[in-house]
């Protein structure tokens, strides 16, 4: 009852306009931030068409994906991934959410911690299933940013890193997605004792 007062009287939209500083960055204020970002994470589980229909509050949700605050970049990133699961490939808008997605997703991918590294990868495998948004992510070379020991360390992200190299791959083989160390990866998940795992490999690598 209290997540529908926030999404009807706008707080969450207010939020998002505390939450951003006089150079049109995130607010300097941790606190602010952290809170701003919790209420993202809250909320998107239920809420996620409401937040994708404003602008406002996706670029705000994008911009805290790069704070250089631990909680703030954690929260807003599961946040992110709520959002990005209810995109839809027919809808052109937000298939360019997707599209967007890709460098806040990459600039996250540069973060210590492997739960926020894990959820770079989720997001990377979502958004690969829009054309538009593989054609960013190629451009930007997103797999060479992936830690694969972080792959290696969940057989479930694993399976999603050989699954969005094969959505990379669906245009046709490139540089820019098996450089940089890809195949060698590819060919040590092929012996992965997960079945999907070694399948998705082998399409992939077909």
């Amino acid at each position: 009852a209290c997540h529908d007062k926030t999404v009807l009287e706008g707080v969450l939209w207010g939020f998002a306009a505390l939450c951003k500083g006089p150079d049109g960055g995130v607010v300097s204020d941790v606190e602010m931030s952290r809170m701003c970002s919790q209420a993202f994470c809250n909320l998107t589980g239920t809420y996620s068409k409401e937040i994708i229909g404003s602008t406002s509050c996706v670029k705000m949700l994008f911009m805290l994906t790069g704070s250089d605050d631990y909680y703030t970049k954690l929260y807003s990133s599961r946040a992110l991934l709520n959002i990005l699961s209810q995109l839809r490939e027919e809808d052109k808008e937000e298939e360019m959410i997707a599209c967007q997605a890709a460098k806040p997703l990459y600039n996250m991918c540069a973060s210590d911690d492997p739960s926020v590294n894990g959820l770079c990868l989720l997001g990377f495998c979502i958004i690969s299933q829009f054309k538009a948004a593989r054609e960013e992510m190629r451009s930007i070379e997103v797999m060479k940013q992936v830690d694969f020991d972080v792959v290696l360390s969940d057989p479930e992200l694993s399976y999603t890193y050989a699954a969005t190299i094969c959505n990379l791959l669906m245009e046709g083989v490139s540089e820019q997605v098996i450089g940089g160390g890809v195949v060698s990866n590819l060919m040590l998940l092929s012996r992965s004792k997960e079945f999907r795992t070694v399948m998705v490999v082998a399409r992939g690598i077909y």
